[in-house]
């Protein structure tokens, strides 16, 4: 059993350092990740990240630019009451 985990950590480990060492593919991703995140306004004024002055807006940032762009539904929620 001891044997068995060794080798899947040892692949595991081997696949993240492969994948590590394609710096194109991480240097786009980073890339597109910082555009995406630093020019898309939020909040009722249409700031961007640029614009963060003070903790309020951070939270505001957070809320309505960073989650929204991370985590998108493709089905609306709905509850019935009943």
């Amino acid at each position: 059993m001891e044997f068995i985990l060794v080798i899947v950590f040892m692949l595991g480990f081997l696949l993240l350092m492969w994948i590590h060492e394609d710096i194109e593919r991480i240097y786009e991703l980073e890339h597109v990740l910082k555009l995406t995140l630093t020019k898309k306004s939020f909040g009722p004024h249409s700031h961007t990240f640029r614009d963060v002055k003070d903790v309020v807006e951070i939270w505001e940032w957070l809320d309505y630019g960073l989650l929204p762009t991370i985590v998108k539904h493709k089905d609306p929620v709905t509850f019935s009451h009943s």
